[in-house]
């Protein structure tokens, strides 16, 4: 699995030279600069669009089509929405809680109370220490 922010067609295209990429995750919930599905074909990748909002819960079924083997991930920046949902793959795979948010922080995820309902689709009632 991979995460990332936006990104041009070719650094997508060195991706997935690099990195073997057999598809793309979108969860931008705003369409204005969005690639065309012709260029991800072009590239060579699966495009699936999955917008979500930072201001709703993300339901749990969105792991079955991100956790997948080769799977990119990412939103406009690759911190908040980009951040919950690998989190999510994170708890599911075991992780604590207290690891997850460091690693949330690490990638510029912010605050807690800007961001709750994404944070609260990873943890549940589970809060971060002060």
């Amino acid at each position: 699995r991979f995460r990332a922010g936006k990104y041009t067609a070719s650094e997508l295209a060195d991706a997935v030279s690099r990195f073997g990429i057999r598809r793309v995750v979108d969860l931008r919930d705003r369409p204005e600069r969005i690639m065309s599905p012709r260029t991800y074909t072009r590239i060579g990748v699966e495009y699936i669009r999955l917008p979500l909002s930072d201001h709703e819960p993300i339901p749990a079924s969105v792991l079955d089509v991100v956790d997948r083997d080769r799977t990119l991930v990412h939103c406009w920046n690759g911190s908040h929405k980009t951040g919950a949902v690998v989190a999510m793959i994170r708890m599911r795979d075991g992780w604590a809680p207290e690891e997850v948010w460091s690693e949330m922080q690490a990638f510029g995820f912010g605050r807690w109370d800007a961001h709750h309902a994404l944070a609260a689709s990873v943890f549940g009632d589970w809060r971060p220490p002060c």
